[in-house]
């Protein structure tokens, strides 16, 4: 995410879920890292003795292949979600915000899980929104974005950037491709995610 993006869903998470109550709220990737992380005052979560992004870090891998191997037996693609208690003092739910991201609360007794889960499932889905309105309609076009990063997705490494009008791409790239950050690289977009735009590197 961007510094705005993340700036608008620091605000999201304030105004949908910790003005209702729940102690923390935060934004993950699928390694455990907190990319975005609001609490209600002073209050840190003590869950299961761990900081929220132990607990994450800990615990992320395994949700992960659970959620791939059921996604393989259905033959479809489920979100995420994974609800643990603490003793009745809090709990820790997860779910899946986009394929990369995850959006975790920890909350008390003084959040219904019926009221939790209506919280979160709104936030969600106004993330997402922004996230959408945020993408132009880059599928099957041709972009060009100079590398900013590499990642590395299920056995697949992607070149990340930023076209001319800054939309956030991710091609990609065959195993021995070279490139380096920096360069300038093309690719053909061929699927659209909540966040970046996916495409493939297109060689000489």
């Amino acid at each position: 995410m961007n510094p705005r993006q993340i700036q608008r869903v620091e605000t999201i998470l304030k105004n949908n879920l910790i003005k209702a109550g729940i102690h923390c709220a935060f934004v993950c990737d699928h390694d455990g890292k907190i990319i975005v992380n609001v609490n209600i005052g002073n209050k840190i979560s003590k869950i299961i003795g761990y900081t929220v992004s132990t607990v994450a870090d800990n615990i992320l891998i395994s949700i992960r292949s659970a959620a791939n191997q059921m996604a393989r037996i259905l033959g479809d693609k489920t979100d995420l979600s994974l609800l643990l208690h603490n003793e009745n003092e809090e709990s820790i739910w997860l779910n899946e915000l986009t394929d990369e991201l995850l959006l975790g609360t920890v909350s008390g007794n003084e959040v219904s899980v019926g009221q939790l889960r209506l919280k979160v499932m709104e936030s969600i889905r106004v993330i997402r929104d922004m996230f959408a309105a945020q993408q132009e309609n880059l599928l099957g076009k041709e972009v060009e974005i100079i590398v900013d990063n590499f990642l590395e997705i299920r056995a697949k490494t992607y070149a990340e950037g930023r076209t001319p009008k800054m939309q956030d791409v991710r091609l990609l790239l065959s195993k021995n491709h070279g490139i380096k950050l920096g360069d300038l690289i093309f690719g053909k977009i061929v699927k659209l995610g909540p966040s970046f735009a996916i495409g493939i590197l297109k060689q000489d």
